[in-house]
């Protein structure tokens, strides 16, 4: 059973992505902000973060910085999901992308294959 990290400020997006991991057989925690992402971070080592790019207090792009500057937290596969545009510089830094809204079929697939690598 993989442990999964969601961050993200929208609380529906919480619930929805909770039910649908939990329903594959994944376990989930929850984080409403960057801040609380960390916290999390400290407490457990999951097998894959899924994470909001703009998000109130420590946004996306500050939260990835840190896990990459952390060794424990370096080689954990991070999923970044946004409803906005991505500037291409901060493309080329992030390996793994999702657009808001996205189909659930192709996060399931996205998840399956990073927590195979």
């Amino acid at each position: 059973m993989s442990l999964i990290l969601v961050v993200d400020d929208e609380r529906s997006i919480l619930e929805v992505l909770t039910d649908v991991l939990e329903g594959e057989g994944h376990r989930v925690v929850t984080a409403c902000n960057g801040h609380e992402g960390m916290e999390c971070l400290r407490r457990m080592r999951p097998h894959l973060v899924l994470l909001d790019w703009m998000m109130p207090q420590v946004d996306g792009r500050q939260m990835l910085a840190a896990m990459r500057e952390h060794s424990a937290w370096a080689e954990v596969p991070v999923l970044v999901m946004s409803a906005g545009r991505l500037s291409p510089a901060e493309r080329a830094h992030i390996p793994y992308f999702l657009a808001k809204p996205f189909e659930l079929d192709a996060l399931l697939e996205l998840i399956a294959r990073l927590l195979a690598r």
